[in-house]
C-alpha cells in the first residue's frame, strides 16, 4: 500500500480529501427523501433538490449553485438518468400530433363528457394551464441502475 502512495502522482486526490459538506444533516435529509420518491415512481429534478435543500437550510445563506448538485449527486452515487419508460399516461392516438390537433381532440373530449353525463351548468374559476403530454423526461436516479420507470 505504501508503494502505491509512493508511485501515485503528487498532485493525485487521496481517498477521503476534499471539502466535507456544509449541512450532512440536511444532505442526509434530502437523500432519504429523494430515495422515498423514487421508490413511490415520482420523478425528481435538479431544480427541486436545490429548491429543497435551500428550504431545509432557509436560516443561513446558502445558494445550492450547480455546482453544488454536482458534487451532491456524486457523493450520494446518484445520476442524471433519461427515463426507460413513461412516466405519465399520455393519450397514446394523439403521440406525435400538432397542438391544433391535441387541443381540438381535447375540447371533443370536454363534449363528449359534458353529453355522457348530462352537465348542464360548467364553471371555470381559473386559469391554470394544463399539460396534456408533457412528462418529465429525465430523473435522478441511483448509479447502476438499468431501468429507470
Amino acid at each position: 500500500m505504501q508503494y502505491a502512495l509512493a508511485q501515485a502522482p503528487l498532485k493525485a486526490k487521496k481517498f477521503g480529501s476534499g471539502a466535507k459538506p456544509q449541512f450532512p444533516k440536511e444532505e442526509q435529509h434530502l437523500f432519504d427523501e429523494i430515495c422515498e420518491k423514487r421508490w413511490h415512481g415520482y420523478t425528481v429534478s435538479c431544480s427541486q433538490i436545490q429548491a429543497k435543500l435551500r428550504q431545509l437550510v432557509s436560516k443561513h445563506r446558502f445558494r445550492a449553485s450547480t455546482g453544488w448538485l454536482y458534487r451532491f449527486l456524486h457523493r450520494h452515487k446518484l445520476t442524471l438518468r433519461a427515463c426507460t419508460t413513461a412516466i405519465n399516461k399520455v393519450n397514446s392516438r394523439m403521440q406525435g400530433h400538432n397542438d391544433e390537433e391535441k387541443g381540438h381532440s381535447f375540447f371533443q373530449d370536454v363534449k363528449r363528457i359534458v353529453q355522457t353525463h348530462n352537465i348542464v351548468c360548467m364553471w371555470n374559476m381559473d386559469e391554470t394551464p394544463l399539460y396534456l403530454d408533457m412528462p418529465m423526461k429525465n430523473t435522478i436516479e441511483t448509479k447502476g441502475k438499468r431501468c429507470i420507470p
